[in-house]
């Protein structure tokens, strides 16, 4: 089947005229008639009701339209991808992460991907602070959290799971908690960010219908590095 005969048919589809589409092809009426014609052939159907005021798809066309489009509009993202693999990628990226995210899983990757693409400039931000877009010049910012509303186009990555860890030596001397609760009571490590310091947690119960628990804890070391977090769980 010819992808553009077929092209031109969800076109007349859409307009319900063929001398419409022939217009904004700019085609003569008889090559656009000629084209629906050679479809039609080609598939053994018929696809519209004719009159010499109206044109109407017939349920066999509605059942072509209705799951051929989307396979048309695969084959061409397929063929647009094929292209884009041929050719070279250069220029500048700037992209933000948080440092911990970016010195442990990002910088790997990116060396990878540069490795594949030497004419790319990849700038690499690490903050842990969630930086103003437009004003630093980023291309491409990689969060970790809640989604905030915004005008920025965004596409999830994967799920990052959280542990609730402490060091064996700070348990063994100020004791494992039994109830979420009780985390009022330890010395907990929280996190300063620009909105200010993370020290309610949130966490499910999964027993429960995943209710939300926010329990308030009790910040003793504050840092806005999540390594630093990560340094002084370590230590105790």
């Amino acid at each position: 089947m010819n992808t553009q005969d077929f092209q031109f048919f969800l076109r007349v589809a859409d307009l319900g005229s063929i001398s419409q589409a022939a217009k904004e092809a700019n085609i003569a009426v008889s090559v656009a008639s000629q084209r629906v014609q050679r479809l039609e052939n080609q598939l053994s159907l018929k696809l519209f009701y004719r009159t010499t005021r109206k044109l109407s798809l017939t349920e066999e066309a509605k059942i072509l339209i209705e799951q051929g489009r989307p396979l048309l509009d695969n084959f061409q993202t397929l063929t647009e991808n094929l292209k884009l693999q041929d050719q070279k990628l250069s220029g500048s990226i700037n992209i933000t992460a948080s440092a911990t995210f970016g010195t442990q899983i990002l910088v790997q990757v990116i060396a990878e991907f540069l490795k594949q693409h030497p004419e790319l400039l990849i700038n690499l931000d690490l903050n842990d602070q969630n930086v103003d877009l437009i004003t630093k010049g980023m291309d491409l910012a990689i969060r970790i959290g809640k989604l905030q509303d915004s005008s920025f186009i965004a596409k999830p990555l994967s799920i990052n799971k959280r542990l609730l860890c402490a060091a064996p030596e700070y348990l063994a001397k100020f004791g494992i908690p039994k109830r979420l609760e009780d985390l009022q009571q330890h010395r907990c490590i929280v996190q300063r960010h620009q909105q200010g310091i993370s020290n309610t947690w949130n966490f499910l119960d999964h027993s429960n219908q995943n209710r939300r628990l926010d329990i308030q804890v009790n910040g003793y070391f504050i840092t806005n590095s999540g390594e630093g977090i990560r340094q002084a769980s370590l230590a105790g």
